[in-house]
């Protein structure tokens, strides 16, 4: 288990120069060009065009402000979509290489984006915005987002690790019956390999 504080945190210029954002974990050996997965936090203050991440799938939570919505234009299909992320920890999950545009409701938010190379891995991406107990399932590499503190249990031991809110754990190789999740917010993301 690997705990990531926010002053290991780095910040990288959007795709599409028109904002920052603040990565919190990358693939290893990758670049903002070409990653198999990324997490990070963005501030939103302006109406705008998303960068294109095409081949890559997208997960949006919404974690400050009033809320955003976003429009998708599908190319083939020609069928526009929306999704309106207007509750805190509500998600948006999108193809990166659709045309989106986000229109915030009323001012500025901040949101947490998850994006993978659906190719390579399988994601099971959700948040908590509730008190429960969650089993982490089996996976090659899994994070856990602290929105607010956060406790882990090793069922194995039964060893127990707090975790301070805006922290980012990171686990390898989960086996089945191993960590459980006492949370009230919190963004969990499973990924594992497709073989």
């Amino acid at each position: 288990m690997q705990i990531i504080s926010p002053q290991q945190y780095t910040a990288s210029p959007w795709k599409n120069g028109k904002g920052e954002t603040i990565e919190l974990a990358i693939s290893d050996n990758s670049s903002l060009a070409e990653f198999s997965y990324r997490l990070s936090i963005a501030t939103v203050s302006e109406n705008g065009l998303f960068s294109n991440f095409n081949n890559l799938q997208r997960n949006l939570f919404l974690l400050s402000g009033n809320g955003i919505v976003l429009k998708h234009q599908h190319p083939v299909s020609k069928n526009n979509t929306e999704d309106r992320l207007v509750k805190l920890l509500s998600v948006a999950k999108f193809d990166g290489g659709l045309r989106t545009d986000g229109i915030l409701v009323d001012g500025t938010i901040t949101d947490f984006n998850v994006m993978h190379n659906p190719t390579k891995y399988h994601g099971d991406i959700y948040s908590i915005d509730r008190f429960i107990n969650v089993e982490i399932k089996v996976c090659d590499i899994c994070f856990i987002y602290a929105v607010d503190d956060i406790e882990l249990v090793n069922l194995n031991d039964q060893t127990s690790s707090k975790i301070t809110k805006h922290h980012l754990v990171k686990l390898s190789n989960v086996k089945s019956n191993q960590f459980q999740l006492k949370a009230t917010s919190a963004i969990v993301v499973q990924l594992t390999l497709i073989l």
